[in-house]
């Protein structure tokens, strides 16, 4: 159901023909996604940056900007990580024209056939659907520069790999005072938490997506396993589990237990479910959380967890 509420959300995201784009900083945004996607490329890959000191306002949202930048790093991880052949490189520049700027990452990987390189923006086309590729994030990308009325390039690299190029029109800062970027950097720090899910591929998401935060990430698909790693050496700060798990202890009894074990534990549950949880077992207070948590409402709730 989660994955299917992210397709729903993606596939409006290709519909949606105007927008109002707010003014964004293209700087602080990159830094901060080149930041988050440290924590899930692999060392051995090199991220390189050419950044233009200063503030570069481009009309476009910081949410997108994040996630088309992030969407590329991650391509280009992916196939550079099928590919022994060099070593991994992967630079984002952001270049400035007169009336627009341009945000490239390109990597020195295999590249695009030249049949691949045609239908890559195409909705549904992937060459990794046996890998979990939903063949809709470089056409998000873009559906995101013709709805502001930017470009969106895919072209050979010198050498060898792939060259993509967002380029963006200039924008203007609002004179509302409040502002419409929040420029803050999505840390949790080094906690050390468990994730509890049935779900293998959902767990696997969130424990990149807290690593993602700083934070040093255990996990376990059932409460049996999960009790067993609290039962050892390892102290943790935070539980995150399902509300539903497939055995007979549900989450509600899983807190309570792992909190007789490691006290000093916070615990934030988790749900699927779109009704009201009921909360008449739970004995271990905690945020409730639907899934899919957006990665900025996670980090938010952890923090106010921690602020308790």
């Amino acid at each position: 159901c989660s994955r299917g509420v992210d397709l729903t959300r993606r596939l409006l995201d290709l519909t949606r023909l105007e927008e109002n784009e707010v003014a964004t900083d293209a700087v602080a945004t990159v830094r901060e996604a080149i930041e988050l996607a440290r924590h899930v490329v692999p060392r051995d890959i090199v991220i390189d940056t050419d950044i233009p000191e200063g503030a570069w306002i481009v009309t476009c949202s910081s949410g997108d900007l994040e996630t088309a930048l992030l969407n590329l790093i991650l391509n280009a991880r992916n196939a550079l990580s099928e590919d022994d052949a060099v070593e991994g490189r992967i630079t984002v520049s952001l270049i400035p024209g007169d009336h627009s700027l341009a945000i490239r990452v390109s990597d020195n990987g295999p590249g695009m056939s030249d049949a691949v390189m045609e239908r890559a923006t195409e909705p549904f086309f992937t060459t990794r659907r046996d890998r979990g590729g939903s063949g809709l994030g470089l056409a998000m990308i873009q559906s995101l520069a013709r709805r502001t009325g930017g470009r969106f390039d895919l072209a050979k690299a010198e050498g060898r790999g792939t060259r993509a190029t967002l380029t963006l029109p200039y924008g203007r800062i609002s004179d509302d005072p409040s502002g419409s970027h929040d420029s803050g950097v999505l840390d949790v720090g080094p906690i050390t938490t468990l994730i509890v899910d049935d779900d293998a591929h959902f767990q696997d998401v969130l424990a990149e997506a807290l690593r993602a935060l700083g934070a040093k990430v255990h996990t376990a698909l059932t409460a049996s396993e999960a009790l067993e790693l609290l039962s050892g050496p390892v102290k943790m700060d935070l539980l995150v589990s399902d509300v539903a798990l497939a055995e007979s202890t549900d989450g509600y009894q899983l807190a309570a237990k792992a909190v007789a074990l490691q006290p000093e534990m916070r615990v934030i549950y988790l749900t699927g479910y779109t009704e009201l949880v009921s909360r008449a077992h739970r004995t271990v207070p905690g945020l409730l959380l639907r899934k899919p948590a957006a990665l900025r409402d996670l980090a938010s709730a952890i923090r106010l967890t921690f602020s308790q």
